[in-house]
């Protein structure tokens, strides 16, 4: 009976500690899941933070610590808020009031204006076509010195007044005389004719044969003259001249130069000009101005109307146009001579016209007393050597006129 008891005994002590042991796992399993172990380590394990200046010495430290309970457990931080202050913006500015706009004065009504009315357009001229090339042997002089004065505006008409007086047109300016310059009279024009001639030439090297002629009219005091030069392959060269006839002579008023196409001079007295077509600059309107055609019927009317005026030796100037410039033509009289021509033999006084520069071409031309000093032979020789030569070919069939003292 006595083994019993004993392991009685012996067992006794074993229930204590099963609960003790059964409470210490019970408290560590509270422990984990509550993660108070954790976060109660690192809170004593972590430095405790200080704010910057506001540290006290090591003294109040430890006197605070003592009077403060440490809590034996740190409950966790499940939540935390942050607040951002953030400044307000600044309100903005109240936009400047509108500024007023005064308004300005109003405008003050349009002058009207009478504006003259248009002159009526100049009519082109007609251009003909020509095979004679521009710059052939029957062109005129080359130009010495180009006149380049320009012309005035043209004058602005303005209404008259309503209780102006209308007056008669005034008669329109004759040219000015030159000085001096003889007295031609009707007496002294020639009849109505036509001269013919027989032309030679060269040009570029190359010789050929034309044919030419001179006619003319006059009546009423006014006059118009033709000169045609035409040659085989090679076309024509027509000039002609129309205008007044003045005491001292001839006026003329349009110069025509037609070859391929026509250019021409218009003689405008009232305004004392020359205007040219092709867009040539205006020349002065000089007295007794002649044209490239006109010239050799001026010369025989001077020497018509004086002949003993005009003598061997004398120099006798002339200022001529052609359809693009004006210069001044001065000739050298000389002896008259007897001529074998085509159509005879004529006696004709020669008169010259040298070159002055290099370019410059060389005329001459012989007129006949017996046929009213006209041109029977016409000649003009280039720089290079080129020359046209009109001889005449056929005395003409005309009245000779009564030379009547003015």
């Amino acid at each position: 009976m006595a083994r019993p008891a004993m392991r009685s005994a012996e067992a006794a002590p074993r229930w204590p500690v099963l609960l003790a042991l059964t409470g210490l796992v019970l408290a560590l399993h509270l422990l984990l899941l509550t993660d108070g172990l954790p976060i109660w380590w690192n809170n004593k394990a972590a430095p405790q933070p200080t704010t910057p200046g506001l540290s006290a010495p090591p003294e109040a430290s430890t006197e605070v610590a003592a009077a403060t309970p440490v809590p034996d457990t740190v409950l966790p931080v499940t939540s935390s808020t942050v607040r951002w202050i953030v400044p307000k913006p600044p309100a903005p500015e109240p936009p400047p009031p509108p500024v007023k706009k005064k308004k300005a004065p109003p405008a003050p009504p349009p002058e009207t204006v009478v504006e003259p009315e248009p002159a009526p357009a100049t009519p082109l001229e007609p251009a003909v076509t020509e095979a004679l090339p521009e710059d052939s042997p029957v062109v005129s002089e080359t130009p010495e010195a180009v006149a380049t004065v320009e012309a005035p505006p043209p004058p602005v008409d303005v209404p008259p007044a309503p209780d102006a007086i209308p007056q008669a047109p005034s008669a329109p300016a004759l040219p000015l005389p030159t000085a001096p310059g003889p007295r031609v009279s009707t007496a002294h024009l020639p009849a109505d004719g036509q001269l013919d001639y027989q032309v030679k030439g060269q040009y570029k090297g190359l010789n050929y044969n034309a044919s030419g002629e001179l006619t003319w009219h006059f009546e009423a005091q006014r006059y118009e003259a033709q000169s045609t030069v035409k040659a085989f392959l090679l076309g024509s060269r027509v000039h002609t001249s129309v205008g007044r006839i003045t005491p001292q002579g001839l006026a003329p008023e349009r110069f025509g130069d037609r070859s391929r196409t026509e250019k021409a001079a218009h003689f405008d007295y009232e305004a004392q000009r020359i205007r040219y077509s092709r867009n040539s600059a205006d020349a002065a309107l000089l007295p007794g101005t002649q044209d490239q055609l006109s010239v050799s019927l001026q010369l025989a009317l001077m020497l018509h109307a004086q002949p003993s005026t005009y003598v061997e030796g004398q120099v006798l100037s002339l200022p001529v146009s052609n359809a693009s410039y004006t210069e001044d033509w001065k000739f050298q009289i000389g002896p008259l001579t007897e001529l074998e021509l085509p159509a005879g033999t004529v006696t004709a006084r020669l008169l010259t016209r040298s070159p002055r520069r290099e370019f410059d071409k060389t005329l001459q031309v012989w007129l006949a007393p017996a046929l009213g000093y006209l041109p029977v032979r016409l000649c003009i020789t280039e720089h290079n050597g080129d020359f046209v030569d009109q001889l005449l070919d056929t005395l003409p069939a005309m009245a000779q006129p009564t030379v009547q003292a003015q």
